[in-house]
């Protein structure tokens, strides 16, 4: 009788992995394989004044299982040059940090990654604030 032997290999996710928790903050998420397995966790619309429904400017907080971290993502079809992003944290002591992204930010913008530890809420806008919800 003949055995064979698989060799056992990381699930893609896993071996794409560049960072994990607190070692991913400030890194961009495709650069240490975090966009693998991420999913969105949190989406808003942002009130532009030039979109309706469903092509309105999104603002998106994405979570990657291997990578244990968070970051944000701001879409807009119309790349109004009015709208104004910014990603909010907070410590576990409440200190509330505002980090304004970009006044004018195009059409994508993808912010570094933040410790899933982290309080984090990510908004946009244009007069009225359009904001995720607390993660």
């Amino acid at each position: 009788m003949t055995l064979f032997a698989l060799p056992l290999t990381a699930t893609p996710a896993a071996a794409a992995a560049g960072c994990h928790l607190t070692t991913c903050a400030g890194k961009t998420p495709a650069s240490q394989g975090c966009t693998t397995d991420a999913y969105p966790i949190a989406t808003t619309y942002v009130e532009d004044g030039l979109s309706t429904g469903a092509s309105r400017p999104q603002v998106n907080l994405y979570y990657s299982p291997a990578c244990q971290s968070v970051w944000g993502e701001y879409d807009d079809n119309d790349n109004d040059p009015n709208v104004q992003i910014m990603i909010n944290t907070e410590s576990q002591y409440g200190a509330l940090v505002a980090t304004p992204l970009l006044e004018t930010p195009g059409e994508y913008v993808q912010t570094t990654m933040y410790s899933w530890d982290t309080s984090i809420r990510m908004c946009g806008w244009v007069g009225d604030d359009g904001c995720t919800g607390w993660r």
